[in-house]
């Protein structure tokens, strides 16, 4: 298990300095461990997460139900591949232990350093590192540490919105009686077993745990589940027989034979990718076929759920404007007497009981619990972190002075040297596996710092040009997809239409441009070796052209002569 000593916080005479810190030891941050081991060859690095272990948001969510949902073999890392997943999409438990096997792989124990939060980072221009400082959970204990490069992986999903920000507005919260759980806070000693419960939200994770509320696990007496707006419901691709095939071969097909898993893994990408093609990419043809599909999502929310529910769950924006919802037996679920969906509001709160209501109608109804299932505030992207980098500039006021949470390619801000966000500012996707996108980041990442690993920099600093062209191209991009115009309100973008979040691109486009960076895009701070190293190889293609050129001059001159010899042969 990861270690939570202090012997890595220490050093003779002073502050610990380290080549690389990673902040957050969720899917992100173990990626970019892995690599920053397999790539650079670099093993003092350290990892700080602030939970009390690993695998971020596999680790806090932990309501019944949680699972992945996209197809567990594109969900994984291409460099660490799992020929044993159970199904098809596995249980989230199933992905923490995945992420734990990996890091046991890599022998990441010894780097990380769990219960501890990274409080504020400083870019020390003399030095031209950081100084971070960071707190213990949950003595509270403050120290300090150095890293010359730091990468940011805490992902968009770390602030819940909880019973403070949703219930805030709710008469008489203060009296009631029952537990209040949001499903990243799950508390698996909350008995539901017998309960009234009342879950806010229809989104994916409300999906998820609705059904196995009225399972024999859990066993509630009745669910009461409000809905602000219906979501896009998808049903599986796959029946129960398929599933099973899948489950019963797949495993020993992706052993057993070389390339197979790769080649599942390839298909179901390209498959993933005709998505943005068919459905996002701005045009008429794409809002053609949304509209196509919308009809048939809307044929078969008919076909499995109750009429009375019929009007309410057929949405009114466009399919894409927000995240997808795969159906995996909620839809089915509303056929059951212990369930009542309802788009009334929560108005006021008993010790035993909840008041809805809206517009004159008001109904009381028995309550035990309330289940939260109503997302994150992604407006506070990296807070509460205090970021000062070069002229103490604050990142989150340059964020906010700018518009809103932006990064050159995802990955990089000016004034903010050696310093990365791994799935920050747009780099989600909303039509494939959220793993495409953290690995070319954490490639693009490597890149960029491997001249820092080898000595031959001391720092390297994205031009505000270029960070403000790409921002430019992204929400100009943004305001013609759907996820803005199609007529909803999802976390993808802010009331301002801002898109901090969502990619507007191709991920194909995505990996060509994490192999290749735009170097002249990048300001670097280069050391003696790094001046002898660009001289050397100037020279070496000032040589390398110049041969080149002679040798063409030779072919041409040898040419020129044969054509001769035979023209006077002839």
């Amino acid at each position: 298990m990861p270690g939570e000593s202090d012997h890595a916080f220490k050093a003779d005479g002073g502050i610990a300095s380290y080549p690389i810190l990673i902040i957050g030891a969720g899917i992100s941050g173990i990626a970019a461990g892995c690599q920053v081991k397999r790539t650079l060859g670099v093993e003092d690095f350290v990892i700080f997460d602030k939970n009390n272990d690993i695998g971020g948001t596999w680790f806090t969510h932990r309501y019944p139900g949680v699972a992945c949902d996209v197809p567990a073999i594109l969900y994984s890392f291409s460099f660490a591949p799992n020929y044993n997943w159970s199904t098809l999409r596995p249980s989230g438990r199933e992905i923490w232990k995945y992420l734990a096997d990996v890091c046991e792989q890599y022998h990441l124990s010894d780097n990380i350093h769990l219960n501890t939060e990274v409080t504020e980072l400083q870019w020390d221009e003399e030095k031209l590192e950081w100084e971070v400082k960071f707190q213990r959970h949950p003595s509270l204990r403050k120290g300090t540490i150095r890293a010359k490069i730091v990468l940011t992986a805490v992902g968009k999903l770390a602030n819940p919105k909880t019973s403070e920000d949703v219930l805030q507005n709710v008469h008489g919260v203060e009296t009631f009686q029952g537990n209040v759980i949001h499903t990243s806070q799950w508390n698996e000693s909350v008995d539901i077993r017998k309960k009234n419960v009342l879950v806010l939200g229809t989104g994916c994770s409300a999906a998820q745990i609705v059904p196995q509320l009225l399972g024999t696990d859990l066993g509630a007496d009745s669910v009461t589940q409000l809905m602000r707006s219906p979501p896009w419901v998808v049903p599986n691709h796959l029946s129960k027989k398929h599933i099973g095939w899948w489950e019963r071969f797949t495993p020993s097909l992706t052993r057993n034979i070389p390339g197979f898993a790769q080649l599942v893994r390839a298909i179901i990408f390209v498959i993933t990718e005709t998505n943005y093609f068919r459905f996002i990419r701005p045009g008429i043809n794409a809002r053609i076929r949304r509209a196509q599909k919308a009809k048939a999502l809307v044929s078969h929310m008919k076909r499995e759920v109750p009429s009375q529910y019929h009007q309410i769950l057929t949405p009114h924006y466009e399919m894409g404007c927000k995240r997808l919802v795969h159906d995996d037996g909620w839809l089915h679920c509303l056929h059951d007497s212990r369930v009542k969906l309802s788009t009334l509001s929560l108005k006021s709160l008993g010790p035993k009981e909840g008041v809805l209501g809206d517009k004159g109608e008001q109904i009381t109804i028995p309550l035990d619990a309330i289940i939260l299932a109503t997302g994150y505030d992604t407006s506070t992207l990296l807070q509460p972190m205090c970021i000062i980098g070069r002229n103490r500039i604050d990142l989150h006021e340059l964020w906010k002075r700018r518009g809103g949470p932006h990064a050159y390619m995802g990955v990089a801000l000016d004034n903010f040297p050696n310093f990365f966000f791994l799935f920050g500012p747009n780099s989600s996707s909303g039509h494939t596996s959220v793993l495409v996108g953290i690995e070319n980041a954490v490639n693009y990442t490597l890149r960029i710092i491997g001249p820092i690993v080898k000595g031959w920099a001391e720092a390297y600093e994205v031009k505000e040009a270029a960070c403000t062209n790409w921002t430019d191209i992204v929400q100009q991009s943004s305001r013609e997809r759907v996820w803005v115009n199609g007529g909803c309100r999802s976390w993808w973008v802010d009331e301002t239409k801002w898109n901090g979040m969502v990619y507007p691109f191709s991920m194909l486009y995505a990996t060509y441009a994490a192999a290749f960076p735009i170097w002249d895009d990048w300001v670097p701070t280069y050391t003696p070796e790094g001046v002898l190293q660009r001289n050397k190889r100037s020279s070496t293609t000032l040589l390398t052209s110049v041969s080149l050129a002679i040798l063409m001059m030779c072919l041409y001159h040898v040419s020129w002569h044969g054509m001769t010899a035979v023209g006077v042969k002839a």
